[in-house]
């Protein structure tokens, strides 16, 4: 299915609803993704930012049902399954928010904290899957050449040495380019 396209009016309040949301205005986002709906009910991506919008707002039911509308209309978007299974997670429905990791991860297995996130999901429920694999991809988190691992997720693994060298990973990552300042 072809995403509908959006008038130059739809686009400007697609814009200014992406940058409300950007600056946490998430009440102003929510309105401008909802006059576009009224328009174009049927816009993937824009029922997306406004999952994402309810889900900040901790409307975990609205963002999760904006979300499998979106899935069902972008089935092959991973990053829309991710977020669909943060919003599961959220509140606590952690087998499905493992299956829709799980569908994430085999749309775009290089998602950061994908195979961390199914992981977690599926260890909650007991779900034993793919274990050993995503212990494995747990393990190489230390590894540059990997998707990035977030530290909290190595500590299911008995192993400081990996635990430092992920932490270090992450620190490097999101604190490239700032300089200390003197006390």
């Amino acid at each position: 299915m072809s995403i509908p396209p959006l008038s130059p009016d739809q686009a400007r309040l697609l814009h200014d609803g992406y940058q409300a949301q950007m600056r946490g205005l998430l009440d102003d986002a929510a309105r401008q993704y909802r006059k576009i709906l009224k328009r174009v009910p049927d816009h993937p991506d824009v029922m997306h930012l406004l999952a994402m919008v309810r889900a900040r707002q901790h409307r975990a039911d609205e963002a999760i049902a904006l979300y499998r509308a979106a899935a069902a209309l972008k089935p092959q978007d991973a990053k829309l399954w991710y977020n669909l299974g943060l919003a599961y997670s959220s509140v606590e429905r952690n087998g499905e928010g493992a299956d829709a990791f799980a569908r994430a991860l085999a749309l775009d297995p290089s998602l950061p904290e994908g195979a961390g996130m199914l992981f977690s999901a599926r260890r909650s429920v007991c779900d034993w899957r793919d274990d050993a694999q995503l212990l494995a991809a747990l393990a190489r988190a230390a590894d540059p050449s990997r998707p990035e691992v977030p530290p909290f997720f190595t500590l299911w693994l008995d192993d400081p040495a990996l635990q430092l060298a992920a932490a270090r990973r992450t620190v490097h990552r999101r604190c490239a380019g700032i300089a200390p300042h003197p006390l």
